[in-house]
């Protein structure tokens, strides 16, 4: 067994903190676990998992209901139904597979088609393994048609040439594609209702931009900042006119394009530099509108351009010092292309605002 220890000052400061009846049982659940799963936590079979939360049961049997295990846990037994059509298993020797709960054959999960009856019938116990359901298989007669299907599907699977490797999960990467490895952005696509591809969405989503930007450009164009105008429709008490200029109702496009106090030039700059100075201006504004909403001190048309420039020229250099550190060409052909941004931010900058 491989030895895991914790540093000398981060393992003393972790039990001056416990108490001394305390210390006595956590020593004691430790050592179990050291012994039982060979590292805790950090086993690659899970074995603490398999030993303290599913126990004899299959992670698909387990009950929704039960009190063991973290909030994170009572998730993933809460969505299970959703990620069972994802998963199922290549069944080589058969001793790690529940019979029963996973999607091993090509009938799919068997306790989905036969139900509790099923144990009965074909006499097989609820926790076997694939493995153990098959050396253990007795022909019967069986008057349903699934159970004959059944059992003519675990006789092929009995005939078969014995296998000695272990069993393979597998996940969904299609339609009717599986692999033995997760893929974040496959099972995403698969999850979410695919919509039509937005004109606007690389002015919003594109390198180099800072998220929180981002994000309140994409509220911005789906019109669901809470400006007064929609304010209204729940709380109709409120003043409606725009906290800039107390003269037309607030509203998304009233803020960011026809107000006295946000309507200004804008010269013609880098496709980078439209979109960077874009949503820095919406989040620099709509943190403003919030701030005078909330009583605070307003702040001058100028003290918001200040920001705009400093947030602008702060995002440049970072980035540019982030690629000049790297060595491949293309990096140095971005660095100089944010070279070139940055003088041309500064000069348009001084000249036009």
């Amino acid at each position: 067994m491989v030895s895991r220890t914790l540093p000398l000052e981060l393992e003393e400061e972790i039990l001056i903190r416990v108490p001394p009846p305390s210390l006595a049982r956590f020593k004691v659940v430790c050592k179990r676990c050291l012994e039982n799963c060979d590292g805790f936590f950090f086993s690659d079979d899970n074995k603490w998992i398999q030993t303290y939360l599913m126990r004899t049961d299959s992670f698909w049997s387990v009950k929704k209901n039960t009190s063991l295990g973290s909030w994170v846990w009572r998730k993933l037994l809460k969505y299970r139904d959703l990620a069972k059509s994802f998963y199922k298993v290549e069944v080589n020797n058969g001793r790690r597979t529940s019979f029963w709960f996973d999607n091993w054959s090509p009938m799919g999960t068997l306790f989905d088609i036969t139900g509790c009856r099923g144990f009965i019938d074909l006499g097989i116990p609820a926790r076997s393994s694939v493995a153990e359901a098959l050396s253990k298989l007795r022909i019967r007669n069986h008057r349903q048609a699934h159970l004959r299907a059944v059992q003519n599907m675990l006789q092929t699977y009995r005939d078969r040439q014995a296998r000695e490797t272990e069993d393979t999960a597998l996940w969904k990467y299609s339609t009717e594609v599986f692999k033995p490895s997760f893929n974040t952005k496959k099972t995403w696509l698969q999850l979410r209702d695919t919509g039509p591809i937005m004109e606007w969405h690389k002015g919003v989503w594109f390198t180099h931009s800072t998220p929180k930007f981002s994000f309140f450009a994409w509220l911005a164009l789906h019109n669901r900042l809470a400006t007064c105008d929609r304010i209204l429709s729940w709380s109709p008490g409120i003043n409606p006119l725009c906290v800039f200029c107390q003269r037309q109702q607030e509203t998304r496009n009233h803020i960011f394009f026809t107000c006295g106090y946000s309507n200004s030039r804008h010269p013609r700059i880098p496709l980078f530099l439209v979109r960077y100075v874009f949503q820095s201006a919406i989040h620099t504004l709509w943190r403003e509108r919030n701030s005078r909403r909330h009583g605070d001190r307003p702040q001058p048309p100028a003290k918001l351009t200040r920001i705009i420039d400093k947030t602008v020229r702060n995002r440049i250099l970072m980035e540019s010092k982030m690629q000049t550190d790297e060595s491949q060409t293309e990096s140095r052909n971005q660095t100089r292309s944010m070279r070139s941004d940055q003088q041309l931010w500064f000069y348009l900058f001084n000249c036009f605002i």
